[in-house]
């Protein structure tokens, strides 16, 4: 199953690189960028803001199946 995921994911960013304009990149390059030339706290402060708007939608999907609530309409 996780590396159904780390596949999956991986697509999601080259497919973001390939239609992105020539300016514009992902976080997740941003981050790998400041990892590169050495500034390490910004790319972890990065890091973290990603970490945390995944965190919020999984919660949010994750407490109300936990709590009976049905998806859809």
């Amino acid at each position: 199953g996780s590396v159904m995921i780390f596949i999956s994911a991986m697509q999601d960013v080259a497919i973001t690189l390939m239609i992105a304009p020539p300016d514009w990149y992902p976080t997740s390059v941003h981050v790998f960028h400041e990892i590169e030339v050495g500034r390490i706290y910004e790319a972890s402060a990065y890091g973290i803001v990603l970490f945390l708007l995944i965190l919020i939608p999984y919660s949010l999907v994750f407490f109300s199946r936990r709590l009976g609530v049905k998806a859809g309409m």
